[in-house]
């Protein structure tokens, strides 16, 4: 008897960013400011200089994660050695769960992220950092016999959800399918796109 199950790959691909926050001095933020003209290029080399780390991915953090955007996200679904949806994920939504409000299937992670509320020091610095890279990952799922588009949704935080202050970015973790969850991995270091201290200078 012919083995009917077939294997499912999806690509996961699109604009994303590494999220970082964490705490600097004021006397820190201060050199940042004016040695350094509080400029994000050059805040990997504030952090190798002045911070004595290997780079900006080491900040001591309060919240952290990697993802592609959201709203940037692209994807390819192949079953069986077809390619069975190649698209924006608002492409996908679209099609498949129609005029719905959201994706059941999607799954907020926020919450496991949690919101660290550090004691506040008057002498530190919030220091909001995220880069901007091209990801590209390919999540290869048990095989199966069909594929059901209506049981797949993303896994995502909501910095704005687990980070401090507001900040509106919608990074995508993995899938989900069937309940069951697939971490996407993305390598590489990229380029700061921001870097925010607040309080902003006195």
């Amino acid at each position: 008897m012919e083995n009917s199950t077939k294997q499912l790959i999806i690509t996961l691909q699109g604009i994303g960013s590494e999220f970082i926050q964490g705490f600097i001095s004021k006397e820190q933020a201060r050199i940042f400011r004016e040695k350094y003209g509080n400029i994000a290029s050059r805040w990997d080399q504030f952090c190798v200089e002045v911070l004595d780390l290997q780079g900006y991915f080491e900040l001591p953090s309060i919240s952290h994660a990697t993802g592609i955007l959201k709203d940037k996200l692209d994807l390819k679904i192949e079953f069986g050695e077809k390619v069975i949806f190649e698209g924006s994920y608002a492409d996908y939504f679209q099609k498949y769960f129609g005029e719905e409000y959201e994706n059941e299937n999607d799954l907020n992670l926020s919450r496991d992220y949690g919101k660290y509320m550090p004691e506040i020091d008057a002498s530190n610095t919030l220091v909001s950092v995220a880069t901007v890279e091209s990801f590209y990952y390919e999540i290869t799922l048990p095989p199966t016999e069909i594929f059901i588009p209506q049981n797949w949704g993303v896994k995502f935080v909501a910095v704005d959800e687990f980070g401090l202050g507001t900040i509106d970015l919608y990074l995508v973790l993995g899938i989900c399918y069937s309940n069951i969850q697939y971490d996407a991995e993305y390598p590489g270091i990229g380029q700061i796109s921001f870097v925010k201290l607040e309080p902003e200078e006195e």
